[in-house]
């Protein structure tokens, strides 16, 4: 279990992923909440990194378990 937005940034990297604050955003939250819905990780990840569109959202998601 990660802890933090550096954590998930490590993770990104190991993954051969690029980091952006999305995606570590994203990861993060899904650390944290792993069950949560769409909607909900939106709000999530607005109220950690400041805005975030929904397709962004499935784009990220998609490339994490691609």
């Amino acid at each position: 279990m990660f802890t933090s937005t550096r954590d998930a940034e490590e993770l990104l990297r190991t993954a051969s992923l690029r980091v952006t604050a999305q995606r570590s955003a994203v990861l993060l939250m899904l650390e944290r909440h792993p069950h949560v819905d769409v909607r909900s990780l939106k709000a999530l990840v607005v109220s950690h990194i400041g805005s975030v569109s929904t397709q962004a959202l499935y784009d990220v998601v998609g490339a994490l378990v691609g």
